[in-house]
């Protein structure tokens, strides 16, 4: 019988803590973009994002003509920032040309 009253008393404490640690291994984890996840947001029309991740990956990539065009259409398509579209597109296309 008292081996059923300590049972009681340490169970809900033992249900509090696995609920503690199961918050902490349960958060959103950033993942880097991918090739693939920067051309579906610009696919579907989502160009603040597509640019966000086009420019993270230039950061990598810095002479990959193809993220470089697809951050220069983001910043038309957004209405900002034309110069700098002006010269991510002219850099784009003079690595082709190369």
């Amino acid at each position: 019988m008292k081996l059923k009253k300590q049972i009681f008393f340490v169970l809900p404490y033992i249900d509090y803590s696995i609920g503690f640690f199961d918050n902490l291994f349960s958060q959103s984890v950033q993942t880097k973009p991918t090739r693939q996840s920067s051309f579906e947001a610009f696919s579907q029309g989502n160009y603040e994002k597509a640019y966000t991740q086009f420019r993270e990956l230039l950061i990598t990539y810095s002479k990959d003509p193809l993220y470089k065009y697809y951050s220069g259409v983001c910043l038309i398509k957004l209405n900002r920032d034309p110069g700098e579209a002006t010269t991510l597109l002219s850099e784009a296309i003079q690595a082709v040309d190369l």
